[in-house]
């Protein structure tokens, strides 16, 4: 059955009374934050890249923004990506947080000036030495470290947050790894410590807790307690407090030092880079939330006194 040209106007006349489109309404600026807030999402912004030329430019520096390498293909296409002219300049200024395996050596184009974070497990110091600095990097994750003094390189001077996610006798690595003048702005530290009951232990921890004192910037110092069982491995040891551990190595401590619990994995990683609450974020929390606590408990401390 054909439509008469009856029809067609009513169609037509129907069509004209449709509400429509406000896209065009919207100015340009707010029209790429909707898009780009929709590209958080890696299946949306995959979907978007293919709108228009004009909504893909919009879409990778949001969808580039973090990358997570985790095996040798992920490197290849890494590399090739980065390394085509289409995209090579769009790659250099958009990709923010980086993440390689610990099996991997470190791989970072110089053209990298807007990195900020990264995250990986350092090799020998001979890797590195050609890095050059990185103005934008101020996060740093390491994880598994092996005594070396890859951080007492110019490209690592930035450097504002650091997190050591090792469980292998960290609490006596870290002075050899970090040296006050290879990271002078540090305000921000983060590592796991042992604390079983032990001489070695213990004296590792009072290096530990002397060491910080010669950062003048820092601001928050996390420790994650952690122990080892026969059965289950290393796990968080939810039970030791501040107190009782300051008193067992008789050290005065820091005075922005909290307690934390965390692990560590790529997941965990990567739900930071796209917003949640991060490891520095946590401890500086838990600081602050501290700090209110303190003196309450004196208070009640003096009135129970006074009462007795």
């Amino acid at each position: 059955m054909t439509s008469t040209p009856k029809d067609v106007g009513e169609k037509n006349k129907w069509r004209s009374q449709e509400p429509k489109s406000q896209w065009h309404h919207l100015p340009v600026e707010i029209v790429q934050r909707i898009f780009e807030l929709a590209a958080t999402s890696t299946s949306t912004a995959l979907v978007l890249s293919l709108v228009s030329r004009t909504v893909l430019e919009w879409t990778l520096p949001v969808l580039y923004r973090t990358i997570v390498i985790r095996d040798h293909r992920d490197l290849a296409n890494f590399k090739a990506a980065i390394g085509s002219r289409a995209r090579k300049k769009c790659y250099h200024h958009t990709i923010r947080n980086l993440y390689l395996p610990k099996e991997m050596r470190l791989f970072i184009p110089q053209e990298f000036l807007s990195l900020e974070h990264l995250a990986f497990s350092p090799f020998s110091p001979g890797d590195y030495s050609s890095l050059p600095p990185f103005p934008s990097l101020t996060h740093l994750t390491v994880y598994e470290p092996r005594e070396c003094i890859f951080l007492h390189l110019p490209s690592f001077q930035s450097i504002t947050h650091l997190y050591i996610a090792s469980r292998d006798k960290i609490t006596h690595h870290v002075p050899g790894i970090v040296t006050h003048a290879s990271i002078p702005n540090l305000t921000h530290f983060v590592c796991h410590i042992f604390t079983t009951v032990s001489p070695w232990i213990d004296e590792g921890l009072r290096k530990l807790l002397t060491w910080f004192h010669g950062f003048e910037k820092l601001r928050v110092v996390g420790l994650a307690p952690m122990t080892f069982d026969q059965t289950r491995g290393f796990e968080p040891d939810t039970s030791i407090q501040i107190g009782s551990l300051l008193r067992r190595i008789e050290h005065e401590g820091h005075p922005k030092m909290v307690l934390i619990h965390l692990d560590f994995d790529v997941t965990v990683w990567e739900n930071w880079c796209h917003g949640q609450e991060n490891v520095w974020e946590l401890a500086e929390r838990l600081l602050l939330e501290q700090s209110m606590l303190e003196p309450r408990l004196e208070r009640l401390t003096v009135k129970h006194q006074s009462d007795t």
